[in-house]
């Protein structure tokens, strides 16, 4: 295989990828609505918790535990800040909070 081959197989896989974080990214905003009109905290440390430690027992790839759980916490991160986001939009529209 050469490395153009290689390549355009992670292109490929990049694609996908992306694809899935904005399908996450969309229920990440649909449980920031439900979070915001239900008074909830952003943050449930428990449930991130449980996911980085699904992360540990889950994966099964080459890729080490630790640099797996640095993406999955880079996501968590992310997801947080989309939330404030829809948070402080509908405490300006007058919807919630």
């Amino acid at each position: 295989m050469t490395l153009e081959d290689c390549r355009k197989k992670i292109d490929s896989v990049d694609r996908e990828i992306m694809a899935l974080l904005n399908q996450r990214a969309e229920i990440v905003r649909e449980i920031g609505q439900i979070k915001a009109k239900a008074g909830l905290p952003i943050t449930d440390w428990n449930r991130e918790i449980e996911i980085l430690r699904w992360v540990a027992q889950e994966n099964e790839g080459i890729m080490d535990d630790e640099a797996a759980a640095r993406i999955f916490r880079r996501i968590l991160q992310e997801s947080r800040q989309m939330q404030t986001e829809i948070i402080d939009d509908l405490k300006l529209e007058g919807e919630a909070c």
